[in-house]
């Protein structure tokens, strides 16, 4: 898949969650979370090893880590989209909370402004 490509998938995405607010309780919006997975497949940006290219600890503070997205790499991206994904498993609503405070729209932003470059 081109570069061209995969822009394209994770364009359509981020236009489609983009000033959007989910319902947890709502089974269409948590589909939502499978279209993640999925775009994150097909564009090869899922990262498994994504706790080695963020650095957490006790006292981290994702909003303010993502308040950063302008500086993110390509895979730093990757690695906070994965985390989002790979974390509501933990926390049933932290997808929720990530498209509702537009963390996912500006993941998805700073990723296709990177491989533009």
């Amino acid at each position: 898949m081109t570069n061209a490509e995969k822009i394209k998938i994770l364009k359509q995405y981020r236009n489609s969650i983009r000033n959007i607010k989910l319902n947890p309780n709502d089974r269409n919006d948590i589909l939502r979370y499978n279209e993640l997975a999925e775009v994150l497949r097909q564009t090869g940006c899922i990262d498994y090893d994504y706790s080695d290219h963020i650095n957490y600890s006790k006292n981290w503070d994702f909003a303010k880590e993502v308040s950063k997205v302008q500086t993110f790499t390509f895979q730093q991206c990757c690695a906070f989209l994965t985390f989002i994904w790979r974390q509501e498993r933990l926390d049933g609503d932290w997808f929720v909370k990530c498209i509702n405070d537009g963390s996912v729209s500006k993941l998805l932003d700073r990723l296709i402004e990177v491989m533009l470059e």
